[in-house]
């Protein structure tokens, strides 16, 4: 026990520390876009064990497969992951998860995450990206306020949809890439 409090001590203090760092912050050797549909074919494969263990569908929809962002990859990837940890903790067995991606027509690619969880009350739906509030017992709040100030630091944004009480509907708004990637 004692062990295990250490770690989760441990983890929230990393994660505070990532906080209070740039997040967000451009690394060198990366590139500064990506193409969405391979960032979610990565995550798809990263959570493939856990989504048939708990026997959760993940839909993928993109109107076009080449869509590209202003956004390192590193960076949507832990983006995307934070939500999709959050929906599925939400949905515990048996549901859907879907990955929305579409571009806009001034040049802003959405990118919406939803699921069939029991949705974000709405007493507490203008509070999910503040820093440090969480509603679980072993969160240290700080999933979203780090995805919301990685997605600012992009020229992005993030909203909770208008009526979360059905289900959660996060939708990411952030540039397009001037380049395609294949």
């Amino acid at each position: 026990m004692l062990l295990e409090e250490t770690e989760r001590l441990n983890q929230i203090v990393t994660r505070f520390l990532e906080f209070t760092r740039d997040a967000g912050k451009q690394q060198d050797d990366e590139p500064r876009f990506c193409r969405v549909e391979n960032v979610v074919n990565k995550i798809q494969q990263l959570f493939s064990h856990q989504l048939a263990q708990q026997n959760i569908e993940l839909r993928c929809s993109f109107n076009d497969p080449e869509i590209s962002v202003k956004i390192q990859e590193s960076h949507l990837r832990q983006i995307l992951m934070n939500l999709l940890l959050n929906s599925i903790e939400a949905i515990g067995k048996n549901g859907w998860l879907q990955i929305e991606a579409q571009e806009e027509s001034d040049g802003i690619i959405k990118i919406i995450v939803s699921d069939s969880g029991y949705g974000i009350p709405p007493e507490i739906a203008g509070r999910v990206f503040d820093p440090f509030f969480t509603t679980k017992d072993t969160g240290a709040g700080l999933g979203l306020a780090i995805v919301e100030r990685i997605i600012a630091s992009h020229q992005g944004t993030i909203q909770l949809a208008e009526d979360p009480s059905t289900n959660a509907r996060f939708e990411i708004r952030l540039p397009k890439a001037d380049k395609i990637l294949k």
